[in-house]
């Protein structure tokens, strides 16, 4: 009980911080919706959905010491040693999102905004060990130093997880024939933080589509 209550002194929340990373993958998938236009007004409501592999993972290790007062005992000197662990790999994702464009002959530049989902294997772990000498009971004046410590491990997996959020990006497509066009678009999607980890992607790709 004493080394639960003077861990809960130490800042440990505030060590270690995992650093962001920035990967990259190709990706292809498909879409499908439908439109209605008001003179040059084309407004419409879209599906799509990516097949991707993109991973990443991250550990980072500190270690602090410290000097703590708790329940009139002094520890002198108490040190922790913090391991954390990430990693998350996005294996497919998609959007449900409304979109408003203007027609300029051939071209219709529009944006979008709506829901994203995606599947999501993540992991998180972290292991503190920590270790303190009790320097506050004294015999005949002299401190009685006293050790205490431990290690303490807390892990947390999922996969195939579906993680909501939303998405919001701007795009052109460009008629070729009556029935048939040509895309491009730029995407943004917000996907949550499973597990404490913060994900997002940003999609730029190209297509063709047919126009019933």
């Amino acid at each position: 009980m004493a080394q639960d209550s003077t861990l809960s002194t130490l800042p440990l929340t505030q060590m270690p911080a995992l650093p962001s990373f920035v990967k990259t993958s190709p990706s292809f998938g498909g879409f499908l919706g439908y439109n209605y236009q008001i003179d040059d007004v084309v407004l419409g409501v879209e599906a799509n959905f990516n097949w991707t592999n993109v991973s990443a993972s991250a550990s980072e290790v500190q270690q602090r010491s410290y000097i703590i007062n708790s329940n009139s005992h002094t520890y002198a000197p108490t040190i922790v040693k913090i391991t954390d662990a990430a990693a998350a790999s996005l294996n497919g994702y998609g959007s449900v999102r409304g979109r408003g464009g203007w027609a300029y002959g051939s071209f219709l530049p529009y944006v979008f905004a709506g829901f994203s989902v995606a599947q999501i294997n993540t992991s998180r772990s972290v292991n503190v060990f920590f270790n303190g000498t009790d320097v506050t009971p004294q015999v005949a004046g002299v401190p009685v130093r006293t050790d205490i410590g431990g290690t303490f491990n807390q892990s947390d997996q999922s996969r195939g997880k579906y993680i909501f959020g939303f998405s919001a990006g701007l795009g052109i497509d460009y008629a070729l024939t009556r029935n048939l066009f040509l895309r491009g678009e730029a995407e943004y999607l917000q996907l949550g933080s499973p597990n404490d980890i913060k994900l997002n992607t940003t999609s730029v790709r190209a297509g063709a589509g047919l126009k019933f």
